[in-house]
């Protein structure tokens, strides 16, 4: 049953809709991602199988299989990285900002 329906729309998924990232062996957990041929979201989800019991956690996503598969395969985001890029957006804010206003307009300018 687990695997089978959209959380989020009750929609059965595609067999193909399923794909396993990472199989994981006995006690270790497995990683699929789904997508949703009616709501068209996706989301990964973590099996654990355990004596008897299933454990499962999943999270949404924008990531498409292909993507999730890369984005599982790249090495850990390190702490300090993370400070530096808070940092970095403190002291820029108001650059970026005005980036990403100026992005919009021109995404917009090119619909109309």
């Amino acid at each position: 049953d687990v695997l089978q329906r959209c959380p989020l729309c009750q929609a059965v998924y595609a067999q193909e809709a399923v794909v396993c990232l990472e199989q994981g062996f006995s006690g270790k957990p497995r990683l699929f991602h789904c997508a949703c041929g009616e709501c068209k979201r996706s989301m990964i989800a973590l099996l654990l199988e355990t004596t008897g019991w299933l454990s499962s956690v999943g999270m949404l996503t924008e990531l498409t299989a292909h993507e999730a598969r890369r984005m599982h395969e790249c090495p850990p985001i390190a702490a300090d990285h993370c400070v530096r890029t808070y940092k970095m957006l403190e002291e820029s804010s108001i650059e970026l900002c005005g980036f990403l206003l100026k992005q919009a307009e021109n995404t917009s300018k090119g619909r109309s």
